[in-house]
């Protein structure tokens, strides 16, 4: 069974809170998850929550929050990209 994504992982932190008095483990079959992946999540709902705000709309896709060694060179690669592709530049 994969992770969830980390948006997929707030809305299970949000249900297991919703529901203080159900045991986790009747949440996760619900969610059709194992219930040692629900109760890693919730250990670890601060953390997510931060990633979430800090990347915003980005986390939707994303799996894990982990940033990249590189983000400046990234930035400036792909405004590279957008520029050569709008100019009809081919790229290979």
């Amino acid at each position: 069974m994969t992770q969830p994504k980390m948006h997929d992982r707030l809305k299970i932190i949000e249900e297991v809170e919703k529901n203080p008095g159900e045991k986790r483990v009747y949440i996760a079959k619900q969610l059709g998850l194992a219930a040692n992946i629900l109760n890693s999540i919730f250990t670890k709902k601060d953390e997510i929550r931060q990633q979430i705000e800090k990347c915003g709309n980005v986390c939707k896709k994303r799996k894990n929050g982990k940033e990249s060694t590189f983000a400046e060179l990234e930035t400036v690669l792909f405004t590279w990209y957008q520029q050569a592709r709008a100019s009809n530049i081919p790229i290979d």
